[in-house]
């Protein structure tokens, strides 16, 4: 959430016959001997915003204070796959899921560094130790990395547009096991089938020299649904002519690390909490002091959230102590909107006299509720939920 509080530009303190300026319109506040003329204002007080950070995000904690909880929500993740003769339960494999989540209301997804590691004795079955001609062996396997999908919140695609992906081979065998084209990799989208990117092994692949291929999305976007699929392809052939030390511990290493991938629409199912911080108004007492003595009639503080998402928020709003409000008043039901139309509430609530003063001075306004979504819905993660926060009274002017 960005806080836009602009009430200290737009109410400047003011001595006697100082100036009250109103969203740049300057207005005199006029001494008590001249003719007084009855005008309607409408001053904001306060601009904010709920943005990707508080409807993706899991609050840290929960709207009725019950505690602190996850900040993001994780996918699962499998290996899977098969050698010459039989991939061993013994390869050694991490698997990490993908976390959705949003930082300064920019989206990312987030995959921990996973590795693949299998020694010779579970890439090929039939090999011995020893002076020997090159064995054949092979590995063809599978890593998925699933989005989340949760009862709260449930991604089902992710337009990406930064970030990379990096797959690095590298192996401690005593020869050359790789040549070009005997390793094949390729990147999936898992719901679509969709290729997102595919490479070659392009030169030998010599013990201690990693060889590493990545795919960078800011030049190459692309949407994936569901998740993503590495598939990786090992077939080296035996090689009859060629004598070679085989060490069976001696192991093939798989690397894939995922950087930041940031993504600019994301198609969710969600039905999960949200809060926004609280922001505080706090305004010169003196110049405030001046505004309440020249109200004239009803003060009615309006609370408007534009929202661009379709989604629909049912929540609560709260403006400290300085402002009472009923049940009735504290309620609110945001309505969904699109980027193209975002659509308007207002919520308008009747104050006192005594409560502009504290309300300006020492107002508090916080949200919490929760966020729906009617089936599966696309965000557009550069939007956010404008929220603005304005007084409607009329001032006594002077006229001369």
């Amino acid at each position: 959430m960005k806080d836009r509080n602009r009430a200290g530009t737009w109410l400047l303190a003011a001595a006697a016959g100082g100036v009250l300026a109103v969203t740049g319109c300057p207005v005199a506040i006029p001494s008590a001997d001249l003719p007084r003329l009855e005008q309607r204002w409408v001053i904001t007080a306060l601009e904010t915003t709920i943005g990707m950070d508080e409807l993706i995000n899991r609050n840290s904690a929960s709207s009725n204070g019950a505690g602190a909880r996850s900040s993001v929500a994780i996918g699962g993740a499998t290996w899977s796959g098969s050698s010459h003769g039989g991939m061993s339960d013994s390869c050694s494999a991490t698997s990490v899921g993908a976390s959705f989540t949003s930082k300064n209301n920019v989206v990312v997804v987030n995959v921990a560094p996973t590795t693949l590691e299998c020694s010779l004795r579970e890439l090929c079955a039939s090999c011995v130790a020893g002076s020997q001609p090159k064995p054949e062996f092979m590995l063809d396997t599978t890593k998925t990395f699933s989005l989340p999908d949760q009862a709260d919140l449930a991604v089902e695609s992710a337009m990406v547009t930064g970030g990379t992906v990096t797959v690095s081979l590298a192996h401690d065998l005593d020869f050359v096991p790789l040549k070009q084209s005997e390793v094949e990799i390729a990147v999936w989208s898992i719901g679509d089938k969709e290729k997102l990117a595919a490479f070659s092994l392009e030169q030998e692949l010599v013990g201690g020299t990693p060889v590493s291929y990545e795919h960078d999305f800011s030049q190459d976007p692309a949407t994936i649904v569901g998740g993503v699929r590495l598939e990786i392809t090992i077939d080296s052939p035996a090689d009859p002519t060629t004598t070679v030390n085989v060490d069976l511990d001696n192991t093939i290493r798989v690397t894939t690390e995922v950087d930041a991938l940031t993504v600019s629409a994301a198609g969710v199912r969600m039905d999960k909490e949200v809060a926004a911080a609280p922001q505080s108004i706090s305004l010169d007492e003196g110049t405030v002091s001046k505004i309440v003595d020249r109200v004239q009639g009803d003060i009615t503080i309006i609370i408007t959230f534009i929202n661009p998402f379709p989604v629909q928020v049912q929540g609560t709003i709260d403006l400290g102590t300085a402002v009472r409000l009923t049940e009735e008043e504290r309620s609110v039901t945001i309505k969904p909107g699109t980027s193209a139309e975002p659509v308007t509430t207002e919520k308008p609530v009747t104050i006192t006299d005594e409560e502009l003063q504290a309300f300006l001075t020492r107002g508090v306004y916080s949200f919490a509720g929760r966020v729906f979504s009617d089936g599966a819905v696309t965000l557009d993660t550069d939007a956010e939920i404008l929220v603005r926060i304005a007084v409607d009274l009329s001032l006594v002017t002077e006229t001369e």
